[in-house]
């Protein structure tokens, strides 16, 4: 039926190919496809390539962190060689520099590509001197690809309103999808309103909104004792918008909160919680959120592009105001002062919409059925 087409995924990372892409490309995979990942190295994911029966090419010129114009022409001519020699009958590009430089490549290399945006990162919309370069590449590298897709209306609002693609080569992609015969709800931990677990996940970083979570644990945890307050995720120190190790070692110190770094059994820390916060500046479509909703818990989340989605507020979790601490307490308070009847019930609407949405099999019909109009564009 396929005809062993050759589609290929490019990201930064191969921790965000595995965490996020991996049941799109089992699938793809079990239909026939032949499959190739290009991604920087990685020794933690050998066994996981294996397994998977991946084809895999290490890309020695994607840098995430820096942009600087000979290691991009360097991964230019690096990944038009791949596309030229590997002839992929269709390219995913995820995250910045896969979607301008990769992009470009195929262009190059006459080879189709799909640009998926997930997120845009705060820096591009609040940085002029990012943005200022950033969006004059996205323009070029976008004329390139056969569609743009976007995980929020947001994103592809922002998108077409600097002029960086036009409206009708947009689509809008619900999410990376939520395996919900997983991420299944758990027996509800707390017998009492006087030991809830706020947890919340993501890269320790300021725009995620970890500094106004610690705030809010410390000035709740006088007021309430015997709440915790968990913060899970991956540490980068070397990133420009980590929080530095020294001030995350103090919080733990001063038991402002529990750090936990990011595991694979994330499920079993989102099982013991009663609420998962995400106090974010901005999301693509927040991958912890949807696992958590799909757990059956309460949400507490800013109003940002990537958040509201998830949330239906006061029904499947509380809305807060991004970078205000007052109102995220106060909605993390109303959660505390909610029974437990009432908390369970949060959880049930939060997981119904999950299910209605942005269930992994929902999302891999798309990309299915997408894939097949490309493919027979021809």
């Amino acid at each position: 039926m396929w005809d062993k087409k050759r589609i290929a995924f490019v990201s930064n990372s191969l921790w965000s190919i595995f965490h996020f892409r991996i049941n799109i490309i089992r699938l793809l995979i079990n239909k026939g496809f032949d499959v190739t990942v290009l991604a920087p190295p990685d020794d933690s994911f050998i066994e996981n390539i294996a397994a998977e029966k991946l084809n895999f090419i290490p890309l020695k010129h994607l840098h995430p962190r820096k942009m600087l114009p000979w290691q991009e022409i360097q991964l230019f001519d690096e990944l038009k060689k791949h596309y030229t020699a590997l002839r992929p009958d269709l390219v995913f590009h995820y995250t910045i520099k896969p979607n301008i430089i990769g992009s470009m490549a195929a262009g190059a290399a006459k080879v189709k590509s799909v640009a998926v945006i997930t997120g845009l990162g705060y820096t591009l919309v609040n940085n002029r001197v990012v943005s200022f370069f950033v969006r004059p590449l996205y323009r070029m590298a976008l004329q390139h690809p056969e569609e743009v897709w976007f995980l929020n209306e947001g994103d592809r609002e922002f998108f077409v309103s600097a002029k960086m693609t036009p409206f009708n080569k947009t689509f809008i992609l619900p999410g990376e999808g939520v395996d919900t015969n997983f991420f299944t709800p758990a027996k509800h931990n707390s017998k009492n309103n006087t030991a809830l677990r706020f947890l919340m996940i993501s890269r320790i970083l300021n725009n995620k909104g970890v500094n106004e979570f610690v705030e809010a644990a410390q000035r709740l945890a006088g007021q309430h004792p015997g709440i915790q307050f968990i913060l899970m995720g991956k540490h980068e120190p070397d990133g420009p918008d980590a929080v530095p190790k020294v001030k995350l070692a103090e919080w733990a110190q001063k038991n402002s909160i529990i750090y936990l770094p990011y595991s694979k059994e994330v499920r079993d820390e989102i099982a013991k919680a009663d609420c998962v916060v995400l106090p974010s500046y901005a999301e693509g479509l927040s991958v912890s959120l949807m696992e958590a909703a799909a757990m059956a818990k309460p949400l507490i989340a800013s109003d940002v592009n990537g958040c509201r989605e998830l949330v239906i507020d006061n029904q499947s979790g509380y809305l807060c105001r991004p970078r205000d601490v007052n109102d995220l307490v106060e909605k993390m308070e109303k959660l505390i002062s909610l029974s437990k009847e009432a908390r369970l019930a949060m959880g049930n609407n939060g997981r119904k919409l999950i299910i209605e949405k942005y269930a992994v099999d929902i999302i891999n019909e798309i990309y299915l059925r997408k894939i097949n109009v490309h493919l027979q564009a021809g």
